[in-house]
Parts: structure tokens; C-alpha cells; sequence
């Protein structure tokens, strides 16, 4: 049974007031409605959720609430409308009036929840709605009568409340339940409410009704974040938070993209403080809480009993099937644990593990690399920050090398590979690089005879000999083309080498020799073979040879003598000069041997002189 009426402390300040009884007529609680002036009820209406609607007219200031449609009293009297919870807490108060004198008397509710007003009114303003039945007050009377249409729907009654520091304070008792019912009342609104957990007692936080994309947020006395919503994408969320520590808490609803969300949505907002005894959630882990990839580390709960059930939690997210005591994490992430007695839930806190990254490692040139003696080989391994490296031939560490690059000797072979170690202790080793040397030919020069041409024309230079060998001699830094025999011949002075390359492919050049003229050609009249006036070729040759003069007097005649390196005469002949410039060929093929020999021409009172080799 309800009841509705005015009183107060006496005449002439009433209150009005609502009071619930049992079917026996027993009292079980009942309220005032008012403040420091006259208040009376004229209607109430129960609605099907339990909730009461009173209406009536006041004098008294201050009672409204935020968020609904007259929240400040306009005249000396107005009317009003209010709201109580089912529980006898009081939702929501909005007057109804102008300047003047106004005062509701019945109210009836439709099936859509719309709330309708009826009473007697002064005010010549803030009644009528434009377009309505009657705008403007009666003027040869002192009143009307007035009808409004209400809708009955959550308000923003706590805004301010957008920031942590400007968070709504509310009222939630050790062992009870506190429900809020707010608004969001645009995208990225924000609403924050703060509570004292006086005994330190766990935290339990229901959100409902507000679109998938909202959360709520504890936040500690210290102002640190330390629980969100634990289901992802729900229209439905809760916070279980485990704690010991008293003090002033705050809960925020809040989007994480709030563009997906455009209208105005009412919710409503839970939260209870329980005390679960000696049930607790600690978390112990066996091992170290960092680890490389592909680790793990198993987290245990501390209190483990057959009646109790267990959930596990990354990053505020449900595990899915992870409802033992225990737990192997082999993922980086903030986990946290949820026991439950069946009649009582706890939360640890979380714990942190950390995971890794392990490096790669790989080494260029990979695979099998096939090298002659006597060429270092660079081994190069990948880089990153933070990466130390060992080295290991043959897997024994090479000494003092923490560098990506290792360079061999040049004759050292075996199986190359580099462990890889970042500097938070993560190690991957490549895989090893077999390294094969190839033996290199012997290359040395011997001589037959001597190396001074002046004695015998010219220096017989001989290769070593092996199987499958080619050579390759030069002159100098000079390769001398078409000299590709095991022997070779030298008749002009110089540097000799000689590369010998084997059936792998392997070379090696020989030490130099040095071959001499000790003997020179001479001339006289300051006519040198520098001046190139006379030229024999082809030189060497074997025998058959042209002879080449300039600068000549014309229809005069001379001489060409050819002698040995021992002065011996082997060929004369007259020439004659028809113009200044000689050509004439030679044939000493048959006459003479292999060997030096000395060409003199003598003409116009001057001697011309060259040399000549002879191969046969």
C-alpha cells in the first residue's frame, strides 16, 4: 500500500511525503519531499519496475535535479513532478511553472511511459507549448486550468562531471549496492563518479545499457588506472577489482571511439562493496616473469581449493578455457586472475610479463663456399640495435670478436657460424657456412744457362712442371700475350714472372727474375738506336728480316755489317740510297745460329748500329 499527503514541522511550512506499507498495513519505510518552504503532494503513480511518480506544487527552492526540464523554480508557487527509485531513492525532480502562482493536482501515466499533468495555473508564461489548444492566460479570470505531456527518461543530472577532478561524489555503503542512472548525452561525453571505500573492501562495478563501444574505468586514490571493463565489445560491462586499500575511489563511462556514438543514451551503473573474507586472488609465478620468444612462465593461484573456480585474464580480456588454478603464459600481457566461492568473486592484481624479441641470424656468404689458399674470406652476419655477437669456427669461440663481420687467414678453413645476443639477453645462432680451401700450384723459374743475354743472345727461362697446369708469363706488371708455354725465352732485359694455375683453378705467380745486358750496342757521330734512323723487325725473329734507314743523302752508298756477340763478321753487303729513306729485306736464316747479333750500317760518314735476335 502507498500513501501521499503533506505535513512538515507545523503549520504553515508542510512537507509532502510518500510512505510504502505491507498488505497488513505495516510500515516499511516512507520519505519527505520538500525543502524550506510549503510542499504538498496531490498524485502518486507506481510504475510496473517499482518505481513511484509523485506530483503536487511547492514553494520550496533547491529541489531540482540536473538534466531535467525545469531544474529552478519560476514563481512564488510551482508545480512539480518527481521520481523515486524502486528502492525509495530519489531520481529525478523537475518544477513546472511561470512567475506566477501554479499547482499540479493529478497525474496519469500511458502504457509508453509518458506522464501527464493537470492543475490550475497563474502564470502567463512558461505553461503553454506553441501551436497547443490555448498559448495565452484568460485575462477576465485569475487562473486556468493546464494539461502537460511529460516524457519520463534518464537526464544528465550529474554534469558537471567530464574530467577525473570534477567526478560526481555518491554515496556506496560497505556490504551494499549503489545504482546511478546517467546519460551520455552526446559523442565523447564523459562521466565520472567518486566513491569512499572506507574499509578497503573489493570493488564490484556493473555497467548496462550503453552502446557496444563504452567501458568504465577504476581509478585508485592515487589517481592511477588500475581496473577496466574485462569484456570487449559488450553492451553489458564489469569491473571485479580485489583490494585492501581504503580511500577515495573513482569509476568513469567512457568510449574509446566515441564518433561511432551520436545520440543520447541512458544507462545504468552498479557498484557495491563486499567483503569476501579470507577468499583472496594472488598470483605466484614459477619462473621468471621476462623470457625470450617461444618461452613461458607459469602463473599459479596462491589459494587453490576444490569449491573454487577460477577465470584467467590478458590485458582485461577472458581467456577462453583458462579456468584452472594455474596458467602457462607464453604471451606478453597484463594478467590477472578472477576466484569465485560461488557466492563471492575477488580479482588479483595483475601481473606483468614481458616477452622478448629473439634476433635472426644469418651469415653471408651461406651454405658451402669453396676458396683457394692464400685469400681471406669475410664472413658478414645481419645487424640490429642493441646486438652482440660471437663468432665460433669448428663451434669453438673465436676470441675477442664482437663484431658482424669475422675475416679468415689466409688459409683457414672449417664450419663458420655467430650466435646473435640483444641486449635484454635473447640469442639465436646461425645456421654454420663449411668453408673449403683448394691447394695452390707450386710456381718457380728455373734458368738454363744464364741470365745475361750479352753471352748467349738470349735467357731460357723454364717453369715447374705438374699435371694439368697452365702458365702464363709476363714482363713487369705486363702480361705477355701469346706466352702461355711451360718455357719461355727472354731476349730483352727486364723482370720475368711466371702464373701457374692448376685444374681447380688455383694460380700462383712466381718470384721475379731478372734478366741483363751487360754488353751495349755503340755508335758513333752521336747517332743512337734512340733515335729510331734505323730499325730491324721482325726482332726477334729467325733470320729473315727487314731493314729499315732514315735520314739518308739521297744517290749516295754505304755498308751493312752483321756481327756476332764474339765480333766475328757473318754478313757484309754494299747498299745503295736512292732516296733518304732505306727498306730492303735480309735472309740470315740459313748463315746464321740462334743468338745476338750486331747490325751496323755505315753511310754519309756516320754509323748506324741495332741488334738482332735470332730464334730458332
Amino acid at each position: 500500500m502507498w500513501a501521499t499527503a503533506y505535513t512538515g514541522d507545523g503549520t504553515p511550512k508542510p512537507d509532502a511525503f510518500y510512505a510504502k506499507f505491507d498488505p497488513s498495513g505495516n510500515r516499511l519505510y516512507g520519505t519527505y519531499l520538500g525543502g524550506n518552504a510549503e510542499d504538498y503532494g496531490r498524485s502518486l503513480k507506481l510504475q510496473e519496475d517499482g518505481s513511484i511518480l509523485i506530483a503536487g506544487y511547492t514553494k520550496s527552492k533547491g529541489l531540482g535535479t540536473n538534466g531535467v526540464f525545469q531544474k529552478t523554480q519560476a514563481g512564488r508557487k510551482d508545480a512539480f513532478i518527481s521520481k523515486f527509485k524502486p528502492n525509495g531513492m530519489l531520481d529525478w525532480f523537475t518544477y513546472y511553472g511561470g512567475p506566477g502562482h501554479d499547482e499540479g493536482q493529478e497525474m496519469d501515466v500511458d502504457e509508453g511511459g509518458n506522464i501527464y499533468l493537470t492543475g490550475d495555473v497563474e502564470s502567463k508564461t512558461g505553461i503553454a507549448t506553441p501551436g497547443a489548444y490555448k498559448v495565452t492566460l484568460s485575462t477576465d479570470t485569475i487562473g486556468d486550468c493546464m494539461i502537460a505531456k511529460f516524457i519520463d527518461r534518464c537526464f544528465d543530472r550529474y554534469e558537471p562531471n567530464n574530467t577525473l577532478g570534477s567526478a560526481t561524489p555518491i554515496v556506496v555503503l560497505p556490504n551494499e549496492t549503489t545504482i546511478i542512472n546517467g546519460e551520455i548525452n552526446n559523442a565523447g561525453d564523459i562521466d565520472n563518479f567518486t566513491f569512499t571505500n572506507s574499509q578497503g573492501l573489493n570493488i564490484n562495478i556493473q555497467l548496462s545499457d550503453l552502446p557496444l563501444n563504452y567501458d568504465i574505468y577504476l581509478y585508485a586514490p592515487d589517481g592511477q588506472l588500475v581496473a577496466q571493463s574485462n569484456k570487449s565489445n559488450e553492451q553489458n560491462e564489469e569491473i571485479i577489482f580485489n583490494t585492501s586499500n581504503a580511500g577515495a575511489y573513482t569509476v568513469q563511462v567512457k568510449s574509446e571511439s566515441p564518433s561511432a556514438f551520436n545520440d543520447a543514451a541512458c544507462y545504468e551503473l552498479t557498484i557495491s562493496l563486499t567483503s569476501c573474507g579470507s577468499l583472496n586472488a594472488y598470483i605466484n609465478a614459477s619462473g621468471p616473469l621476462t623470457f625470450c620468444d617461444s618461452g613461458s612462465v607459469k602463473l599459479n593461484v596462491s589459494l587453490i581449493d576444490s569449491g573454487l573456480s577460477y577465470q584467467w585474464s590478458i590485458n582485461n580480456e577472458i581467456i577462453p578455457g583458462a579456468t584452472d588454478s594455474s596458467f602457462t603464459a607464453s604471451a606478453a600481457g597484463n594478467y590477472a586472475v578472477i576466484v569465485s566461492d560461488g557466492s563471492c568473486t575477488v580479482t588479483s592484481d595483475t601481473i606483468l610479463v614481458t616477452e622478448n624479441p629473439t634476433p635472426d641470424a644469418t651469415i653471408s656468404p651461406s651454405g658451402n663456399v669453396v676458396e683457394c689458399n692464400g685469400k681471406k674470406i669475410s664472413f658478414t652476419a645481419n645487424t640490429g640495435t642493441g646486438y652482440n655477437y660471437q663468432w665460433f669456427k669448428n663451434n669453438v669461440p673465436i676470441a675477442d670478436n664482437n663484431s658482424p663481420i669475422y675475416v679468415s687467414s689466409k688459409n683457414e678453413s672449417g664450419y663458420y657460424k655467430v650466435t646473435i645476443t640483444t641486449d635484454a639477453g635473447c640469442s639465436t645462432t646461425s645456421p654454420a657456412t663449411q668453408l673449403t680451401r683448394l691447394a695452390r700450384p707450386p710456381a718457380t723459374i728455373s734458368v738454363v744457362g744464364s741470365l745475361d743475354i750479352c753471352t748467349t743472345g738470349q735467357a731460357m727461362l723454364q717453369a715447374n712442371t705438374g699435371t694439368n697446369l697452365t702458365y702464363q708469363w709476363s714482363k713487369g706488371s705486363t702480361i705477355i700475350t701469346g706466352a702461355t708455354e711451360k718455357d719461355y725465352v727472354a731476349t730483352t732485359e727486364g723482370t720475368y714472372k711466371v702464373t701457374v694455375t692448376n685444374s681447380n683453378g688455383c694460380s700462383k705467380t712466381s718470384s721475379a727474375v731478372l734478366v741483363t745486358k751487360s754488353c751495349k750496342a755503340t755508335i758513333t757521330d752521336e747517332v743512337s738506336i734512340a733515335d729510331a734512323l734505323i730499325n730491324v723487325y721482325p726482332n726477334p725473329g729467325d733470320g729473315n728480316f727487314f731493314l729499315d734507314i732514315q735520314s739518308l743523302q739521297p744517290d749516295t752508298e754505304g755498308l751493312l755489317k752483321i756481327t756476332n756477340i764474339l765480333g766475328q763478321t757473318v754478313f757484309t753487303n754494299k747498299l745503295f740510297f736512292s732516296s733518304n729513306i732505306f727498306h730492303e729485306n735480309f735472309n740470315l736464316s740459313n748463315a746464321c745460329n740462334a743468338g745476338i747479333y750486331f747490325v751496323v750500317v755505315t753511310a754519309n760518314g756516320k754509323t748506324y748500329s741495332n741488334l738482332l735476335t735470332i730464334v730458332k
